[in-house]
């Protein structure tokens, strides 16, 4: 085990040392040899690229050239980059790189939405291994796709025969475990190479980074905004955009504002642009957003996005929370009592889904000026605080522009109606497979809008409940994912901040469900690779059905009826 002494959590470092190879931990245990229908993958291979020399394909052979080593115990030589199609003098494994006239083929400036991108077909014969793809992200999925066989298999025999593959769901978008509470963008502990690559053989495609708008502002309707380190700041950007690439991921910025006091010289020389006494206190004093009815204030949005976006044109797009924490507005959680919907004397008489949608709208319009292949999501997380009676925010859904995406929590957000006790199911359960109701009510707008939609759900939990991925229902993972394909979602946030992507059981299931068949069937095992997973269904059901909310952030306030033990914290 590596020492720490110097660093200020060992334990945390052990712990992120141990999680970034997990995609590693899967041994060669088969020992019958290959079947008349399976090949062989020897040292004797020979690994063939026929593609332009990029970073991903760099990094995908050698993350190939290692897994064989360390789990099925091949050493193979290193990748020849070669665009001839010459005739095989030895067995081989090669990828084609096959330019699509859609222009798929294209590295950054392509639509996070086609699913050509990561689309990829594998022929395996006797002595060859081909694996073709119209982009490179193909090309590293399907290499993804080997691994992932020659792990169920437990073996390096492939069968014989013809593979085509595409996701279900794009992007998939992913986070860190151990992140802080303000992430760093210059903070290579974050998102280490190793950590990158474990996330995309997990079948994730993006990150989203925690960023606060003010930290990247430079903007002229407001100069008391901008920050004195916007390009230190957007340099970390464009460095951790160019990392991640390399592993086939996408970086998104979820936008968070701040809020400030009476006094802040924005308020003082820009009268207009104070907002809404909110909930928030700080330093013992209540705060004010920005106004989010102000046109100076969105014309401050505005040329701050773009900018920034121009900036670090490698983005793939961003985030905002427009319910009641996240990027503020005058409806987020005012401080009562107020007339109308808000105590902000300029917006107080104001329609919230109109003026919400309003500022989605201009945010989006702003960011896709910088490239129309941006995406932008507006997710509503706790809207209800200005949304009133509809909770679904149907409103606020009809009235965004075609530049915004609408993203939701799938599985929360509806009343435990088994308990029939009032309780609602929030954050980091697996007791709601989903869609709650308040989800199938957006998704089925959206359907009849025939814009897309795009959920939030979760494979892990917060720090107070890290057993949860390991709590032996892994057949309600795997329902939950059946049920995102089954009502048409285009895409998802499947970690969100407290305990981020490491290769758990449900983890597999949802890499399993992006683009892989299921292997197993047993209602008694684990689904995918999760092998080992065996347990008395028929009681852990009837103990989740019956408790008020599984296991979750308020774990002791809820989890009072959950009485049989669940084994220590993970790892």
């Amino acid at each position: 085990m590596k020492t720490m002494k110097n660093h200020p959590d060992q334990r945390t470092r052990w712990m992120r040392d141990f999680i970034e190879s997990e995609h590693f931990r899967y041994r060669r245990f088969a020992a019958d040899g290959p079947r008349s229908d399976e090949a062989a993958l020897s040292s004797e291979h020979q690994l063939q690229i026929e593609a332009p020399k990029t970073d991903l394909l760099q990094r995908m052979a050698a993350d190939f050239r290692r897994f064989c080593e360390v789990c099925m115990n091949i050493r193979l030589p290193s990748a020849v980059f070669d665009r001839a199609d010459g005739p095989a003098t030895s067995p081989r494994v090669r990828w084609r790189l096959s330019p699509k006239t859609t222009g798929a083929n294209r590295i950054h400036e392509f639509s996070r939405l086609e699913r050509d991108v990561e689309s990829f077909i594998v022929d395996v014969s006797e002595t060859e291994t081909l694996i073709q793809a119209g982009h490179e992200r193909g090309l590293l999925h399907g290499t993804h796709h080997l691994e992932w066989l020659m792990a169920g298999r437990g073996a390096p025999w492939l069968t014989k025969g013809r593979i085509e593959r595409a996701p279900r769901f794009a992007p998939r978008i992913s986070n860190g475990i151990f992140i802080h509470a303000d992430q760093k963008v210059d903070d290579p502990d974050a998102f280490s190479d190793e950590y990158l690559s474990l996330m995309s053989h997990f079948g994730a495609n993006g990150i989203h980074l925690h960023v606060h708008l003010w930290d990247f502002c430079r903007n002229a309707p407001m100069p008391e905004m901008n920050s004195l380190v916007f390009e230190q700041n957007v340099q970390a950007l464009n460095d951790l955009a160019d990392r991640a690439a390399a592993h086939g991921i996408d970086l998104y910025l979820y936008l968070a504002t701040r809020i400030f006091s009476e006094t802040h010289p924005v308020f003082q020389n820009h009268p207009d642009a104070r907002g809404a006494k909110l909930e928030f206190m700080l330093e013992g004093q209540y705060q004010f957003n920005l106004c989010s009815g102000s046109e100076r204030v969105l014309a401050c949005y505005e040329e701050t996005l773009e900018n920034l976006f121009r900036a670090a044109p490698k983005i793939a797009g961003a985030i905002i929370i427009v319910g009641g924490e996240g990027f503020f507005h005058c409806h987020t959680r005012p401080v009562p009592p107020y007339e109308g919907s808000t105590n902000c004397p300029n917006c107080k008489n104001l329609d919230p889904s109109d003026q919400v949608a309003r500022l989605a709208n201009r945010c989006a319009a702003a960011i896709r000026r910088t490239g129309t292949n941006k995406l932008v999501f507006v997710w509503p997380y706790s809207a209800f605080a200005w949304s009133g009676e509809d909770r679904a925010q149907i409103r606020m859904i009809e009235r965004l522009s075609d530049d915004v995406n609408l993203l939701s929590n799938f599985d929360t957000g509806s009343e435990d109606r088994v308990n029939g006790d009032g309780v609602f199911l929030f954050d980091y359960n697996i007791k709601s497979i989903g869609p709650s109701e308040i989800f199938a009510a957006q998704a089925r707008r959206c359907v009849e809008l025939q814009r897309p939609v795009f959920c939030k759900t979760e494979t892990n939990t917060t720090p107070d409940a890290f057993f949860l991925p390991y709590v032996p229902v892994h057949h309600r993972w795997h329902q939950r994912f059946q049920s995102i394909g089954s009502v048409g979602v285009a895409g998802f946030i499947g970690q969100w901040r407290f305990y981020g992507m490491n290769g758990s059981p449900p983890e597999e299931l949802q890499n399993a469900r992006r683009i892989l068949p299921i292997l197993a069937r047993d209602p008694r095992i684990g689904y995918g690779h999760c092998y080992g997973i065996v347990y008395d269904q028929e009681m852990v059901e009837r103990k989740i059905s019956h408790c008020e909310h599984l296991l979750a952030k308020e774990l002791p306030r809820f989890s009072s009826q959950v009485r049989f033990h669940i084994w220590h914290d993970h790892p």
